[in-house]
């Protein structure tokens, strides 16, 4: 019992239930600079792109948010992912990186949440539901995964434009 108290509690410290917040808007065009990354969404080497870039992002020697964009969705490809993992930002000329992705200006569906990563999986789920509530398709290609702090998680989804 004693575990399951602490287990909840510390869920709840993280973020656990909080609720994201979502809207429709305007993104600004920024860059993404990092690696490329083409593998299974469960592979070590994935996460090991992430404390690398948040390593550089805490040291403060770059402008920028660590992040990831999405050239495809896992869920949709077997696990299988194609992504750039580095810095999003107007300007990532400091940051190390094989890879330089421009991003354009776009309607996107913003959606944040406060909460750690490792906890927030509901952020996608309210994207969707906004989505279908709205009657707005969204694309799977250009979706931005943006970690402001260890507790907030902006996930960036870009719509299709109406004809």
């Amino acid at each position: 019992m004693f575990i399951a108290i602490v287990a909840i509690s510390f869920y709840v410290k993280m973020g656990g239930f909080a609720k994201p917040e979502v809207s429709l808007k305007e993104y600004p065009a920024s860059y993404i600079k990092g690696e490329l990354y083409d593998g299974l969404i469960r592979e070590k080497k994935f996460n090991q792109l992430f404390v690398k870039y948040a390593k550089l992002v805490n040291t403060k020697k770059v402008n920028g948010l660590l992040a990831a964009y999405y050239y495809n969705d896992p869920e949709k490809n077997g696990g299988k992912v194609k992504a750039i993992v580095g810095i999003i930002g107007s300007d990532t000329s400091q940051v190390e990186g094989n890879i330089s992705q421009l991003i354009p200006a776009q309607k996107v569906i913003f959606t944040s949440v406060k909460a750690h990563f490792a906890v927030a999986s509901n952020y996608y789920k309210a994207t969707e539901e906004f989505a279908k509530k709205n009657k707005i398709k969204t694309k799977d290609e250009g979706v931005i995964e943006i970690y402001p702090s260890d507790n907030e998680v902006i996930l960036v989804t870009p719509v299709e434009k109406k004809e």
